[in-house]
């Protein structure tokens, strides 16, 4: 059934604003489609910059889809755009270059902005962020001169950070405010192997101290000073502190926001004809049961593919995720799914640590039921355990095969096999 010939204007240009553009013109062939891009780039994969940086892809391995992919799906895109601000009574946008646009049904999905370090200086030569295009752009400008950097943050792209900058020939240092690298998404045991893997390449780790202070000698980096006064030299500085949900847009609208947009199973707002998708909402998790920020590459697929649904006249809805993180540095790769990290003392967990071998697992069960599991080194059976945490699956049939390197299929139950095999 195809769908109403609408007006829509989509803010953002990443993979939920191209998963919402494409089920846009899959249900309406003749409606407008225009996609605002504060970047001058079409759609790349953010997740790639590290290897852009690191010269393990070439740059036209970057983008999420081909150069026709616009003018095959009769979308108008207006890249180095910025929408400054909505006017929710008479369905307009507000452009930076001070025009504007009509819409029948809006899609905010400006994804998330890199939280600035208190110490920082915007002025001051050297100090960069590692989240754009721009950002490795403006990196390689100068890592001819750079011998040392530090990177401030231990998570998912600090990591990623590190990694590109050892490939590169530089010493790197990792300042990390917590006891032990990627706090949110592993525990200490799996962080060890993380650990040894940036000992082996050279990497400094520092644990529990934080940067005090930035040196700066005639308007370029020289240095840092740790909490503990510790004095670290470098020409380079890395904020990777985290990032939060890009809802400036919002201001002055009436859409409700918390830490980001909240949105229904619809992804509609609370604002008639307006949606959000992505890395900017609070969406359904299904392990929390609350609205929360989920920032992971699936789930905003997901979302801007069912937003562009409801957009164009279709009734999809969003059934939820949960946090599910995949990562790898150098050799040593890690995905984390679900509640890792609890004080739940009714949480029953189950591992297996080979730390010589760079291998674990860990199980957490609440009720008969999986809530969280991590694999680093041996991610085999990841499928599997992400199917049977997502559908609140009990497991104490099988509960002591679970850590097993045969774990699978066979395993299961034949009625869940068949709907695991039909999902």
């Amino acid at each position: 059934m195809e769908g109403i010939c609408v007006e829509c204007v989509i803010i953002g240009n990443s993979v939920a604003g191209i998963s919402a553009s494409e089920a846009i013109r899959a249900n309406d062939r003749n409606g407008t489609i225009t996609i605002i891009s504060k970047e001058n780039y079409m759609a790349y994969g953010r997740p790639l910059i590290s290897y852009l940086l690191a010269n393990k892809i070439e740059r036209d391995k970057i983008f999420l889809r081909d150069e026709n992919f616009y003018e095959k799906k009769k979308i108008n895109v207006l890249l180095g755009m910025e929408a400054v601000k909505i006017n929710v009574k008479r369905n307009e946008v507000f452009l930076s270059n001070g025009k504007s646009l009509n819409y029948d049904k809006l899609l905010i999905a400006t994804g998330g902005s890199p939280i600035r370090l208190p110490v920082q200086d915007v002025e001051t030569q050297g100090i960069f962020h590692f989240n754009m295009l721009d950002d490795v752009f403006a990196i390689e400008k100068v890592l001819e001169k750079v011998n040392s950097a530090v990177v401030i943050g231990g998570g998912l792209i600090g990591l990623k950070a590190t990694e590109a900058l050892t490939e590169r020939g530089i010493k790197v240092t990792m300042i990390e405010l917590m006891n032990k690298v990627l706090p949110t998404v592993l525990d200490d045991e799996s962080a060890m192997i993380f650990a040894d893997s940036l000992k082996k390449d050279n990497a400094n780790l520092e644990l529990k101290n934080t940067v005090e202070k930035i040196v700066v000698k005639n308007g370029k980096v020289s240095g840092v000073i740790l909490k503990d006064k510790k004095e670290i030299e470098c020409q380079m500085v890395i904020v990777a502190i985290g990032v939060r949900p890009n809802i400036k847009i919002t201001e002055g609208t009436g859409i409700k926001v918390n830490r980001g947009i909240i949105v229904n199973e619809k992804m509609e707002t609370n604002v008639e004809n307006i949606y959000a998708a992505g890395d900017v909402t609070e969406a359904y998790d299904i392990l929390y049961k609350d609205k929360r920020s989920v920032p992971i590459w699936h789930s905003a697929y997901q979302q801007g593919e069912i937003a562009g649904e409801n957009m164009s006249g279709l009734e999809t809805r969003y059934d939820g995720t949960c946090s599910m993180n995949s990562i790898g540095y150098k050799d040593t790769h890690m995905i984390s799914i679900g509640i890792i990290n609890t004080d739940n003392s009714s949480v029953e967990i189950l591992k297996k640590f080979e730390r010589d071998k760079g291998i674990y697992k860990r199980m957490n069960i609440v009720d008969k039921k999986l809530i969280g599991a991590i694999f680093v080194g041996d991610v085999a059976n990841k499928g599997i355990i992400t199917n049977l945490i997502k559908k609140g699956v009990d497991v104490s049939p099988y509960k002591s095969r679970l850590l097993e390197d045969d774990f699978g299929l066979v395993d299961l139950d034949k009625e869940f096999r068949i709907k695991l095999l039909k999902s």
